[in-house]
């Protein structure tokens, strides 16, 4: 027989779980936009000195972070719209997104620019913390067929299935 309301607690707990999975999701792609965005109004606006001076050096770098941007907003996507794949490439942009946040730095470190460090140690605690809790938080993070909404029935347990009749009792 299904106790009702084991099921209940374990919807109720999987949904906070969820809003985490989404708050990390929103963040990756945030963060994934805004590095994108910062390289184009830097280049449309011609604010970056190197490109005349070590062009290949910066063009890698800018290579590397639009990569960067993208692969975030990929990985968010994927955990955002349940896919197989979300969680994997979730992962790999935060490890590509942490290499970001420690190497870059240095260049405002070396021009005095201290605001843009300090922004750079908020968002790589940020991402550290991201991080930390999709491991801790693994399974709610993976893909989960029977969470998938968009399967439209297919492959769910019939059992698992609940009417909001049936939380009535504990409303």
């Amino acid at each position: 027989m299904v106790n009702v309301y084991e099921l209940y607690l374990k919807e109720k707990l999987g949904g906070y779980a969820m809003i985490i999975k989404n708050i990390a999701a929103i963040y990756s792609m945030i963060i994934g936009i805004s590095m994108i965005g910062m390289w184009t109004i830097l280049f449309i606006t011609s604010s970056i000195p190197e490109i005349s001076t070590e062009p290949i050096r910066i063009g890698m770098h800018i290579f590397a972070e639009a990569t960067t941007g993208v692969i975030l907003i990929l990985g968010a996507f994927g955990l955002l719209r349940n896919k197989k794949w979300g969680f994997n490439m979730y992962l790999i942009s935060m490890g590509l997104l942490l290499y970001t946040l420690l190497a870059s730095p240095g260049y405002y470190a070396e021009k005095g620019d201290m605001m843009f460090v300090g922004m750079f140690l908020i968002i790589l605690i940020l991402t550290i913390i991201f991080v930390i809790i999709s491991f801790v938080k693994k399974e709610e993070f993976k893909h989960n067929v029977k969470k998938n909404i968009r399967n439209k029935g297919r492959d769910l347990n019939p059992t698992l299935i609940l009417k909001k009749s049936d939380f009535l009792l504990f409303t």
